[in-house]
């Protein structure tokens, strides 16, 4: 499988070619939505069942049907767990031979159907990459979502482990449990028992994992022919808002700056600090440094490219959770001047960020949340909370509950702290009394946002983080 096709942030190469000349791109025929393969939809909640809540971009990496060669590549796995149930039901009354067999039967069904795949795929014409396609989708949804693959994912976990750890037990005590004739002692017979109801639970759990998967399985495709994709699962709500929509011709190309980020050039502690200990993200990771070193280059907007918005548009979650945080403290007080968003190229990674200032104009606090979903749910959802001073000799005085990546300019300087925003707020103000600071309104406090930003990039670039920017044609947002 191609690093493209794991990394979320990776920009396919098809995708600018295929998004010139698409009007009327989808259509909604009964369920389906019948859409343009690398087609971007517009800002339509694609989960559609009600969950609410703020919409973020989404890529949805579709697996295409491949005809009978799909059909041969179920059909021989199916084979073979058959073969196996039968030779383990033979091998019962020769119990010696249980605990290989097990171990054969584990490796045979892992292996096996890899390598016909490989040998059916070889002479094929068929395809074998995925489909792309780009929408939006709930965020409780999609975080809804991503929390039951986990459960799945430990349910087919602990049943892969039951016959493992049957076959380890068969082997190591066997031995012990023997008489001096050989025969099998009265308390192997209660531990075959015992294993026989492993494996039964075993297969148990890994039927319903399969069945919970199938049953909450969102947006999958059905078909794929000349370009075109027949995508189910999407909900009726949203296919009745894309259906009203169908006639709307896609927004044009417009050229915008990029760059790319180097995460190879952060160090260990910035990427502790930046992925925390998720294993998704460290093993992406690793993946993407053994294959190739590129994979960690993520291609993102320079900040000029953001979007500042009215306090009215902030990220209702991100405003939410401000207001419950902050109720009976000062921060209450603190107006909110504006918000600011700004996506990722590749579409499914958003950073959302609502700004307020002090009573007396001397003091910034910023709430923000990053978001990365794709078509398995929402992987990740980072919150953070950060003060800002300035003062008149030019020093960004900061304070924060996250650390920030990469060297800072010479005249920031950043202290990270834990609590809730108030003590956060007690930290920051503390820190900076005695100090004489800038005053500023809600138009110098964009500027000296500004200000900070061109100076980190410059900072992050000369260190070779951050790529030069550049100008590329991409599809433009919808109105």
């Amino acid at each position: 499988m191609a690093i493209e096709s794991e990394n979320p942030y990776a920009l396919p190469a098809a995708w600018l070619d295929a998004m010139e000349g698409m009007p009327g791109c989808w259509s909604v025929q009964g369920d389906y939505l019948v859409v343009r393969e690398n087609a971007v939809l517009p800002p339509v909640d694609l989960d559609g069942r009600g969950a609410g809540g703020p919409l973020t971009p989404l890529v949805l990496r579709l697996a295409v049907p491949a005809g009978g060669l799909a059909v041969a590549l179920i059909v021989i796995p199916a084979a073979i767990m058959i073969w196996c149930i039968a030779m383990v039901r033979d091998f019962w009354t020769e119990s010696r031979s249980l605990g290989a067999l097990v171990l054969v039967v584990l490796v045979g069904v892992a292996l096996v159907p890899m390598v016909a795949s490989r040998f059916l795929r070889r002479n094929s014409t068929a395809r074998e990459g995925p489909a792309f396609l780009w929408g939006y989708a709930s965020v409780p949804a999609l975080r809804a979502m991503l929390q039951k693959a986990r459960r799945r994912g430990w349910i087919a976990a602990v049943a892969g482990l039951l016959p493992l750890l049957f076959a380890v037990l068969n082997s190591g005590v066997r031995d012990v449990m023997e008489d001096d004739d050989g025969m099998l002692s009265p308390e192997w017979r209660v531990f075959l028992k015992i294993s026989l109801g492993m494996m039964v639970l075993s297969g148990c759990g890994a039927v319903s994992a399969g069945f919970w998967a199938a049953k909450e399985r969102s947006w999958h495709c059905t078909k794929a022919q000349d370009g075109w994709l027949w995508i189910k699962g999407i909900g009726p709500a949203g296919l009745a808002e894309l259906a009203r929509r169908s006639a709307a011709e896609p927004p044009p190309l417009v050229r915008r700056k990029v760059f790319k980020f180097r995460l190879q050039r952060l160090t260990l502690s910035e990427w502790r600090s930046t992925n925390g200990f998720r294993p998704g993200a460290w093993w992406q990771t690793l993946l993407m440094m053994s294959r190739k070193p590129e994979g960690q280059e993520h291609l993102a907007f320079h900040w000029s490219e953001r979007k500042w918005l009215e306090p009215r548009e902030g990220d209702a979650e991100l405003v939410e959770a401000w207001q419950r945080d902050t109720a009976g403290t000062p921060l209450a007080d603190w107006r909110m001047t504006h918000a600011e968003r700004i996506d990722s190229p590749t579409r499914c990674f958003r950073s959302e960020e609502i700004v307020f200032l002090s009573p007396d104009g001397r003091h910034a606090a910023m709430s923000m949340v990053a978001r990365v979903a794709t078509g398995k749910g929402l992987l990740e959802d980072r919150w953070e909370t950060a003060f800002r001073s300035w003062t008149e000799d030019g020093r960004i005085l900061a304070t924060g509950n996250q650390r920030v990546s990469g060297p800072l300019p010479e005249e920031m300087e950043f202290e990270v702290r834990t609590g809730s925003p108030w003590e956060l707020a007690q930290w920051h103000l503390d820190r900076v009394a005695g100090e004489s600071l800038v005053v500023v309104d809600a138009a110098g406090l964009r500027q000296k946002e500004e200000e900070e930003m061109q100076r980190r990039h410059e900072v992050l670039e000369d260190a070779g983080i951050y790529g030069p920017v550049e100008e590329m044609e991409l599809p433009g947002d919808w109105e």
